[in-house]
């Protein structure tokens, strides 16, 4: 049986076949065959999955994997535990990111899947949202600066008559 992979002096050891004779050309028929029909199946398995942000204070991020694949049987699992014990699935369309809104607080934790097999790494976010102190002083900032605009443009108007 072994001698359709290698020279009748061939030996298994470790289901690695060790021969000091070359493949044959069965074997090499043969694996190449097998390198060509999972081409596809190597580079959806070998996805890297990363963020645009570990920590993101606005309650956005966007996430992507490489290499880019046709994305449609993909899944993206999300969870707020490491050990993904109650995932949130969301089925991907063709695409190569996804941006992510409306989170809570906390650390959230993101792997593609397929057909219930984790095919990329896990990766992490964690959502601190601005203090309500903070969000206030922007909003009185903009304010400001706004109502600084228009007496601006106002003044401007004067001037010239218009």
């Amino acid at each position: 049986m072994h001698g359709a992979y290698a020279q009748q002096t061939g030996r298994v050891e470790g289901g690695i076949i060790r021969s000091s004779q070359r493949a044959t050309p069965l074997f090499c028929v043969s694996w190449l065959i097998l390198l060509a029909t999972n081409t596809s199946v190597w580079a959806a398995e070998n996805l890297s999955l990363s963020a645009s942000t570990q920590l993101s204070n606005e309650g956005y991020f966007v996430l992507n994997w490489q290499p880019e694949v046709d994305a449609a049987s993909f899944t993206l699992e999300q969870s707020s535990r490491e050990d993904f014990s109650t995932p949130v699935s969301r089925p991907l369309g063709a695409a190569s990111a996804i941006t992510i809104t409306g989170l809570s607080d906390g650390v959230y934790y993101f792997r593609l899947s397929r057909d219930e097999q984790v095919i990329s790494n896990t990766i992490s976010v964690t959502v601190e949202h601005h203090s309500l102190e903070r969000a206030a002083s922007f909003f009185f900032l903009g304010l400001a600066l706004f109502v600084t605009l228009i007496l601006s443009i106002l003044k401007g108007n004067r001037q010239t008559g218009i």
